[in-house]
């Protein structure tokens, strides 16, 4: 399989009392529901923005295909607007702008973590136990 856009940069809000793996999990059970298959998702750092936390990734997954049901479920998200460099900030209650560079910044190395995406057979063993 050909990578769509291998370097692909996200975000998704880490919601209080769970962690950046538990987050991650949440993700990439929502894209196996949905039958998107993607390749590996390998996690950069964790942040906030005011009191909300994120976790960074890049993947070959497309995550705007999911931005409506990630809103829906009260979780946010940081993903690159349609045909534009800038990068959007998508919360339930409001939306803005964030930095490419942010997004595009080397990973901190005690964050740093790489996913098998759901394309693999065995993905749902990452977060068994």
């Amino acid at each position: 399989m050909v990578l769509n856009n291998p370097g692909r940069f996200a975000a998704i809000e880490v919601k209080p009392g769970e962690t950046p793996h538990q987050a991650i999990g949440f993700l990439m059970r929502l894209a196996h529901s949905q039958a998107l298959l993607f390749v590996s998702l390998e996690v950069f750092e964790t942040f906030k923005i005011h009191k909300t936390a994120f976790v960074r990734f890049r993947s070959d997954l497309d995550i705007s295909k999911l931005k409506a049901d990630l809103l829906r479920g009260e979780r946010g998200l940081i993903l690159r607007r349609q045909g534009e460099v800038r990068f959007e900030v998508a919360l339930p209650t409001a939306t803005g702008n964030y930095s490419a560079s942010s997004m595009h910044a080397t990973s901190k190395p005690t964050d740093r973590r790489k996913y098998r995406g759901t394309q693999d057979k065995f993905w749902e063993r990452q977060f068994a136990g």
